[in-house]
């Protein structure tokens, strides 16, 4: 990529080490950071390059990263290469008089006016590029590191809105059992207080202090385990997405909001059980707890009698006696069970997507991508390589699919009807396999 002689206003490179190439030098270039590290390559070292066919040896006098690619990857791949794909930026004069595109560029980047339509603009500037061989714009919804970025994102989103509110759930369940299993305990002792005086708001406090005190050993807790978390999981973005500035934000509104959302499914867990032991009279609390009494369900049915254990019975009846407990229970499980299905389902996930992408799908051991089209001849200059069993030709280019008001940016592959490298399930010779389409037919237009 070329570095314009004036400063750049879009797209500017942050120097992890070294500097800029001197205006008008032939043999200094900056290099990606992720590549100069897999490469092992630092200010100084001496690169071979290829450039419109022609070798050219550069020394590296910067090493940088750019909010363009801050996840780099070769076209076609679906993960990054570090070692294989990697970004050279040198002055512009080298760059045009290489290509010879004195005066002359390939690639426009647009900022917009804060409300600017950007459909409308990608409209304009594809009819107005069209006779100078325009292959389309897009927006940066559609740009490789955004998309990727914009996806993990969403992905981190739907998992905070999703799995807090599961534990808080949880916790508010076992708050609620241990609570009631204390207080049956200790159901002498509350009503020998009510006796000596004690109001029933003094013993309710008690026991909600006591909630609030474990809430806030469970806060502190949390609070060391997140900030040690979100410190290395900082770290892990700024590392993979190659940002130059990555902070983990520490404002005190969040962590008063996750203390006050922890305080208060703590309380609203121990309502129920605080309200039984508040609101008992002192005569009945300190008498033992009368024996449940049990009923018939089928009440006037006369259902087919099974013969059931003893054990069965016993439990179903108590099941049956406290159906809110119960109910409870069985859904304490659930959550717990989908807490578990959540975290292990992505792993079967990877599983099938590698399976079917690497063993069923794409079956070739290499893929060799040329910057454009090449003869028939190429094909087999490529089948004569060592240790290369088979070679099969395929196409892809960048189209757009629509119909009506509908329409999508896609990648359009073409191959041959007796491949065995690369299978698709859904071919059709008459028609295109579309993943992710909105629709069955549509008019398809790709670049002239």
């Amino acid at each position: 990529m070329s570095l314009p002689d004036r400063p750049e206003v879009l797209n500017q490179l942050y120097l992890r080490s070294g500097r800029l190439p001197e205006l008008g030098s032939g043999t200094e270039a900056v290099v990606s950071e992720v590549f100069a590290q897999a490469r092992g390559l630092s200010p100084g070292s001496r690169l071979a390059v290829v450039m419109n066919g022609r070798l050219r040896n550069v020394t590296v006098t910067g090493i940088a990263l750019s909010p363009e690619y801050i996840y780099a990857m070769t076209p076609g791949d679906i993960m990054p290469s570090e070692g294989r794909f990697g970004i050279l930026w040198v002055p512009e004069a080298l760059l045009a008089a290489t290509y010879d595109l004195q005066g002359a560029f390939n690639t426009v980047s647009l900022k917009l006016v804060p409300g600017t339509s950007a459909s409308s603009v990608i409209a304009a500037v594809d009819r107005l590029l069209a006779p100078y061989g325009g292959q389309g714009a897009y927006g940066r919804d559609q740009q490789t590191s955004h998309v990727f970025l914009d996806a993990e994102l969403t992905q981190l989103r739907g998992m905070a809105a999703v799995l807090p509110p599961i534990f808080l759930l949880v916790a508010a369940f076992l708050v609620n059992m241990t609570l009631t299993r204390l207080i049956a305990l200790e159901r002498e002792q509350i009503g020998l207080l009510k006796a000596l005086g004690y109001s029933s708001w003094a013993i309710a406090w008690h026991y909600i202090e006591f909630v609030l005190l474990i809430s806030i050993l469970g806060i502190a807790i949390g609070y060391a385990f997140g900030i040690w978390a979100g410190n290395a999981l900082t770290v892990l973005y700024a590392r993979y997405y190659s940002f130059p500035v990555l902070v983990f934000s520490r404002a005190p509104v969040l962590y008063v909001i996750a203390a006050a959302v922890t305080m208060g499914a703590s309380v609203i867990g121990a309502i129920r059980a605080v309200r039984q032991a508040a609101w008992l009279p002192p005569a009945v609390a300190m008498v033992p707890p009368a024996p449940p009494a049990y009923r018939r369900v089928f009440k006037g049915l006369n259902p087919i009698r099974i013969q059931l254990p003893q054990r069965w019975i016993i439990v179903t009846r108590h099941l049956l006696h406290w159906p809110w407990r119960s109910a409870g229970s069985v859904m304490g499980m659930s959550l717990a069970t989908a807490i578990l299905v959540g975290s292990l389902w992505s792993i079967g996930a990877m599983n099938f997507m590698v399976d079917y992408t690497f063993n069923r799908t794409e079956r070739q051991d290499a893929t060799v991508t040329f910057l454009a089209s090449r003869p028939a001849a190429a094909l087999y200059e490529v089948s004569r390589l060592p240790g290369v069993m088979a070679a099969e030709p395929f196409a892809k280019i960048g189209v757009e699919v629509s119909r009506g008001h509908l329409g999508r940016r896609i990648g359009l592959a073409a191959y041959g009807a007796a491949s065995e490298q690369t299978r698709r399930s859904g071919f059709s010779v008459q028609g295109i396999l579309c993943s992710g389409c909105p629709f069955s037919t549509a008019e398809v237009t790709g670049p002239s």
